[in-house]
């Protein structure tokens, strides 16, 4: 069931550095976390490295609605990071799904 604390709709995001752009990523999601986290309908957002990789970054996004995801990735702020990211990361991968177990 859907709450405010447990949003029921999940967003994935995967990414993986360039070689030898590792701690670039690393500090570059450090500064835009905050922003991020203020967006409309994000409930939180977890942000986890690869034991197995330590080039690739999840993060976990709980969103109220996929309509929420939606506008985040067409907005402003998007715009403004993704350029960014483009520049750090040679894989991005984005997988939103609705929560079918706790």
């Amino acid at each position: 069931m859907k709450t405010v604390s447990n949003p029921t709709f999940r967003a994935v995001a995967i990414l993986k550095a360039y070689s030898g752009r590792e701690r670039e990523l690393r500090a570059f999601v450090a500064e835009v976390l905050p922003q991020i986290r203020r967006v409309a309908g994000l409930r939180k957002l977890e942000v986890s490295r690869s034991l197995s990789d330590p080039a690739q970054w999840m993060l976990y996004y709980c969103w109220d609605s996929p309509a929420d995801s939606e506008r985040y990735v067409a907005g402003a702020l998007y715009a403004g990071i993704a350029p960014q990211l483009a520049a750090l990361v040679e894989e991005h991968l984005l997988i939103v799904g609705e929560l079918f177990s706790e």
